[in-house]
């Protein structure tokens, strides 16, 4: 891999999005992952954003939330063969390790790949999704060029219940979830556990041999009021799969190149999330703030033609603490935050036979530094934040975001332009695959530049709302994989 020297456009026309009602409710619509502590109704927003609700997940009667994904403008979902296939989701034309997965604002981007995949992340127990478009590197740095989502789980509520489903279907395809709720003002619990697995089809076309796959997660989520100001949560989640496939030909001499040919590829990864945190307020929740730890644990076993291919492991750990102090002058409400993050990623390529150097476990470290002003007044909202970056092996970064919204009566525009960054990964530094890849250590940062402006239109009484969006984005220092040189016996090909 080498550092790209020249300025690549994410973008290279104008692009409008339009949003259909689809995902549209009368109901005000809150967004938590617009700031760091704290929440914000979308319409006082600048970013571009959408929101799914419970409801509109339980109407969509879909197995994977990969696939709610698909009905959201600007984000395309792309799947490797059937269920249970690697699943990237890209924003505005972004790669798909440029969008940052937050499970209720836990980061767990694979520490390994540098990105999420969505292949096994079952819906069952997700109450909703906020994704927000453009570079948001400003508040929660790397991984973010193209924007965030935050899947927020369920939490318990009301008296204890319990409640479970099971389905099945065609192609031997099995569905079945469980879970027990519980919560009063003092204590919630949520506990679930969901499963999916099928026979599937033959993903190659040029055969008989069926690629199935199977999904089981585990999840439990609860929190406990320590007092009417202080707040302690925790969650942990549990994910593992197993997925066949066929193997890719990479064969440039051959006259099935580029295509899957049959044969008996398997992956099974394990990925376990965890959280817990402390947040507190006083005077009058004007100062709210909150200390966090959380850590992401992913292993990835490939298989190819009954044989072991590629094994490795990832994991990160990460403490933040976060606080913001509301105030207002006059008419006009300010909202100044700050925040600070350490990260500490490890990854390891396990060995295959006996040990090498080149098997070592490597580290990354990251601190970060957020600084974010909001002001308010009237029916104008608009807000700037700062981060700073200090990176362990490579350059530091800073990055910014701007954003502003006014509305009037049914209609509101809204404008945001920002910085991103992408740091390299472990993998992209050190990793290797026997046959085909080997890391560069001296890669930096990608860097990204980006801006939006849009319209928001009510109808009907607020029973529709029209969105339409014209955005630009570049990105500079792409990271990618360069081909050297292939070699087959009697040949070297340039």
């Amino acid at each position: 891999m080498r550092i790209s020297k020249l300025k690549i456009s994410l973008l290279l026309t104008s692009s409008l999005v339009v949003s259909t009602p689809v995902l549209a409710e009368t109901v005000e619509k809150i967004i938590v992952t617009g700031t760091r502590i704290g929440s914000l109704p979308e319409d006082k927003l600048g970013t571009a954003a959408s929101v799914i609700t419970n409801t509109q997940i339980e109407t969509r009667q879909t197995i994977y939330v990969g696939d709610i994904l698909r009905d959201v403008p600007s984000i395309a979902v792309n799947r490797t063969g059937g269920a249970g296939g690697a699943t990237q989701v890209r924003m505005r034309g972004s790669e798909a390790n440029h969008t940052l997965v937050l499970l209720d604002g836990v980061e767990i981007n694979d520490p390994f790949q540098g990105e999420f995949d969505f292949a096994g992340f079952l819906a069952g127990d997700i109450e909703r999704i906020e994704i927000l478009r453009g570079s948001q590197s400003a508040l929660y740095g790397s991984d973010a060029i193209g924007g965030v989502i935050n899947i927020i789980p369920k939490r318990g509520a009301g008296e204890l219940a319990i409640n479970g489903m099971a389905e099945g279907g065609s192609f031997n395809s099995w569905t079945g979830a469980s879970n027990l709720s519980f919560g009063t003002d003092v204590f919630d619990f949520f506990a679930g556990t969901s499963y999916h697995a099928t026979s599937g089809t033959n993903n190659s076309r040029l055969g008989n041999e069926e690629d199935g796959a199977s999904e089981r997660s585990y999840f439990l989520n609860t929190g406990l009021q320590l007092s009417p100001n202080i707040e302690l949560r925790g969650l942990l989640r549990s994910v593992i799969t197993r997925a066949e496939g066929d193997p890719q030909d990479f064969d440039f001499l051959s006259p099935t190149q580029g295509f899957a040919i049959d044969g008996d590829d398997v992956t099974q990864t394990r990925a376990l999330y965890g959280n817990v945190q402390l947040e507190a307020s006083a005077f009058a929740d004007k100062l709210q703030s909150k200390l966090a730890y959380s850590f992401a644990d992913g292993t990835r076993r490939n298989y190819s033609f009954g044989g072991p291919a590629f094994f490795s492991e990832g994991h990160r750990d990460k403490v933040s603490f976060v606080s913001s102090y509301k105030f207002t002058t006059s008419e006009i409400h300010h909202n100044l935050t700050g925040a600070l993050d350490w990260k500490n990623e490890s990854y390891q390529n396990l060995p295959l036979a006996a040990p090498t150097p080149i098997n070592d476990k490597r580290f990354l470290q990251n601190i970060g530094t957020v600084l974010s002003y909001d002001l308010e007044h009237g029916d104008f909202n608009t807000g700037v934040a700062v981060r700073h970056d200090q990176n362990e092996g490579f350059e530091h970064a800073t990055t910014y975001r701007m954003q502003a919204s006014y509305k009037w009566g049914d209609t509101r525009l809204r404008a945001t332009a920002g910085s991103g960054i992408k740091n390299p990964n472990n993998f992209e530094l050190f990793g290797f695959d026997p046959t085909s890849f080997i890391g560069n250590p001296g890669l930096k940062p990608e860097k990204s530049i980006g801006w939006d402006i849009g319209i928001d239109q009510y109808l009907l009484d607020r029973t529709v709302k029209l969105t339409a969006t014209y955005f630009s984005a570049t990105l500079e220092d792409e990271i990618f994989t360069d081909f050297l040189l292939y070699r087959v016996p009697g040949f070297t090909l340039h």
